[in-house]
């Protein structure tokens, strides 16, 4: 008999009096299927229905509470006043703020498509809603691969299949994000007055930081804050400790370093709510898009010679990097194993997908794209009259994912010169196609795209964006947490899941717009005077 050594992680949803058996029908299921003596190296937890959580309620949980009260009590306090307060007056805006009427107000408004500076950015809550929607489907894909598996062959082939090549080389997708982010931004402050931004170049940069830092902090840290404390309470099952109580005690490790946008550099293999990473990168972007935009009102002629060379030296930079240190695209990153660890232990991930300079390309085309479209409409230049743009810009929409589903073309096992260089450029491209996309929407260069993309029900699932990113990934977990058997890999699984997440997601997303992001950053602005 072959004598062999076995390590596994073992889990049991059984009374303790079970794992001496357990180990025995482990031991012996080896000796008579394979001929080998097999011995477990390690029990990481086995747990029935009265095991107590790993952490236990503390002073944090009771703090988190006391927040929620908080909030609760702020918001009645402000409907009260809004129903009873003297119409003819202005009213108190700090008070206000707490209105869930003003507020539900402002969440259901709808900008008509006009042809006005605000209505010709109603397809933007369109293409946000439609990518926040891939997204949550690719992870709802890496959260399946993060179970205990049946068809293990079914989950390695699916990979490369061409049909879902938008999962396995879709993440990119997300890059447009950073593009709107620069793009909003830069076009909002060209349209400042010029006494604005003739003040003090460090006052302009502050307050304008200070602005996002306060749109996006407050419904952030809270979900930080809840999947640190209360999200390991919710239910319990067999996956519950390896999953939700994992994700619990990162986040309580690693909360400081979220407030502070730098958790994608401290100890980033350890992940509390892992689409946070996108959050990390986009408030260093901004802060980046914030310095070129101020020397845009004072060098411009400088600025719009530098983007393009900085665009580009970007890209060689990045190219050097993952040539050097043997960085690989995100397609090469959703390997079953390494979805199952959530790319624990990849230099990949963190130093290249996860990070700033590798997303850098995409906000600089958001600054140089918001510019460009400033001095074209100020010309009075109407992308609509010119032939070649329209040809160009039909092109762009189906290239937009021809581009993804093009990796399916790349070899497994690619060159270290090619994999570099798609790691420099995938990126990059995508987001030079997408800028042709936006310029198309805004100047509503056809009546098919555009007009789907401003449907007016997506302005409303776009407010919820910042929600949307936030609490999906919980639901994804969730999910495969509360299952009590091994999980199958298929399409109509992954289908259901999806579908669950985004339902769950959209239902928790309203009140939380509406009792905590909307109200506090009113709050924030009207007591800060930002």
């Amino acid at each position: 008999m072959t004598r062999a050594w076995l390590g596994m992680e073992l889990f049991a949803w059984v009374p303790f009096t079970y794992q001496h058996q357990m180990t025995t029908n482990f031991t012996d299921f080896y000796r008579s299927q394979y001929g080998l003596e097999a011995s477990m190296l390690r029990l990481d937890y086995c747990k029935d229905a009265q095991t107590p959580p790993s952490v236990p309620r503390d002073v944090a949980d009771d703090i988190f509470l006391a927040l929620c009260i908080a909030l609760l009590a702020a918001n009645v306090l402000g409907t009260l006043y809004d129903i009873f307060r003297d119409k003819t007056n202005k009213g108190n805006q700090l008070l206000l703020s707490w209105s869930l009427i003003s507020n539900y107000k402002n969440f259901t408004h709808i900008y008509p498509n006009e042809d006005t500076i605000v209505s010709r950015f109603n397809s933007i809550h369109g293409i946000k809603s439609f990518i926040l929607l891939l997204i949550m489907m690719a992870h709802s894909a890496v959260a399946i691969h993060m179970a205990y598996i049946y068809n293990p062959k079914a989950q390695e082939s699916m990979g490369r299949q061409p049909a879902l090549m938008i999962l396995a080389n879709g993440s990119q997708g997300v890059q447009p994000f950073f593009v709107l982010s620069s793009f909003i931004f830069v076009h909002n402050f060209l349209l400042l007055d010029e006494r604005y931004k003739k003040r003090s170049p460090f006052l302009i940069f502050f307050v304008l930081l200070l602005r996002r830092i306060a749109r996006i902090l407050p419904l952030y840290m809270f979900m930080v804050g809840f999947t640190a404390t209360w999200s390991r309470f919710i239910s319990d099952g067999t996956m519950w400790i390896p999953i939700m109580e994992k994700e619990a005690q990162v986040c309580r490790m690693k909360w400081w370093s979220h407030a502070l946008f730098i958790h994608n550099f401290y100890r980033p293999d350890d992940r509390c709510l892992i689409q946070t990473w996108f959050i990390a990168v986009d408030m260093q972007l901004y802060a980046l898009s914030i310095v070129l935009a101020i020397a845009l009102t004072r060098w411009t002629k400088v600025v719009i010679k530098i983007i393009p060379l900085f665009f580009l030296v970007t890209i060689l930079c990045n190219f050097v990097a993952a040539y050097t240190f043997n960085l690989k695209a995100s397609l090469y990153l959703t390997n079953p194993e390494y979805l199952k660890k959530l790319h624990y232990g990849v230099p990949s991930f963190k130093w290249m997908y996860a990070a700033p300079w590798a997303s850098l390309p995409a906000s600089l085309l958001g600054v140089a794209t918001a510019y460009l479209y400033y001095e074209m409409r100020n010309n009075k230049i109407d992308l609509f009259k010119y032939k070649w743009f329209k040809i160009v810009y039909r092109v762009s929409v189906p290239g937009f994912f021809g581009w993804i589903y093009a990796g399916y073309f790349l070899p497994e096992e690619p060159s270290p010169l090619l994999s570099a260089f798609y790691a420099a450029f995938d990126r990059p491209i995508i987001c030079i196609i997408f800028c042709i996309v936006l310029l198309g929407f805004i100047y509503r260069i056809d009546n098919i795209y555009w007009r789907m993309a401003s449907w007016s029900g997506w302005q409303v699932l776009g407010r919820m964006s910042l929600c949307i990113l936030m609490v999906h990934w919980t639901f994804n977990l969730m999910q495969i947490a509360l299952q009590t058997n091994v999980n199958e890999v298929s399409l109509l699984r992954n289908l259901g899941h999806w579908l669950v997440t985004v339902l769950m997601t959209y239902l928790t997303s309203i009140p939380l717009h509406l009792l905590v992001e909307l109200p506090v950053q009113k709050f924030l602005r009207a007591s800060l005077g930002i």
